[in-house]
């Protein structure tokens, strides 16, 4: 009796063993599948959501996509509260660098919003140029700007801007920034209704750095333009 008493005991123990293991294996497998499906759900809003850096375009994990432009634009809006007196865009040149090191704005056509009267022999050719000694200059509006076409995409390393020589150096520079568009139509949308959501830009040139004559400005590093003397 006490025999069977006790293989009784064992049997009923052992099957309380294996209850509860059959309920931490279901344990177990309820969490590994939610979070599989939670994995799921990130991996597709990612695919469909991309991350975007300066120039940069990530799709969760894969491989990150180099955004390439064509169209580099100094631009300037009139400030209130700017020390500025006037404020025209006058600078001698323009460098865009690509990923292989080459200017590929040099000689590249030039348009801007408009072209100081007392200035029509400064062609807008001189921002491409190659040279310092010249300069562009656009009269004096609330908003002004001077684009650069490069001709076709490319993978910008680097933008590079050179200040007019002489004097009044700072009001030349003073509040302009650099923007880079994909195609014209990404212009079109800035300038109709502030849509930056497919373009990239840098700070302005600020107070301090307006005096210098070089601003350098890589997109991959963000927005921080800084400055120095050629």
């Amino acid at each position: 009796m006490d025999t069977l008493l006790k293989l009784e005991e064992f049997r009923q123990k052992r099957q309380e063993v294996l209850t509860n293991a059959r309920g931490v294996r279901n344990l177990v497998m309820l969490v590994v599948f939610l979070i599989g499906v939670f994995l799921l759900f990130y991996i597709l809003y990612r695919s469909s959501n991309p991350i975007v850096t300066a120039g940069v375009l990530t799709f969760g994990n894969q491989k990150p996509v180099v955004k390439k432009y064509q169209y580099v634009r100094v631009w300037r809006r009139f400030n209130e509260t700017s020390t500025l007196v006037n404020h025209p865009i006058n600078l001698a040149e323009i460098e865009v660098i690509s990923q292989s090191g080459e200017n590929v704005a040099l000689q590249k056509q030039v348009t801007a919003s408009s072209v100081q009267p007392d200035h029509l022999m400064h062609a807008l050719s001189n921002f491409t140029n190659g040279k310092m000694n010249d300069f562009v200059h656009t009269d004096i509006r609330d908003i002004e700007w001077v684009l650069v076409d490069l001709g076709g995409q490319f993978e910008i390393k680097q933008v590079i801007l050179y200040n007019r020589q002489g004097e009044w150096r700072k009001t030349r520079a003073q509040d302009s920034k650099i923007q880079l568009f994909e195609t014209f139509g990404d212009i079109e949308k800035f300038d109709s209704v502030g849509d930056t959501s497919n373009i990239i830009q840098s700070n302005s040139i600020n107070f301090e750095q307006a005096n210098q004559m070089k601003f350098m400005w890589s997109p991959s590093a963000g927005p921080m333009i800084t400055a120095g003397d050629i």
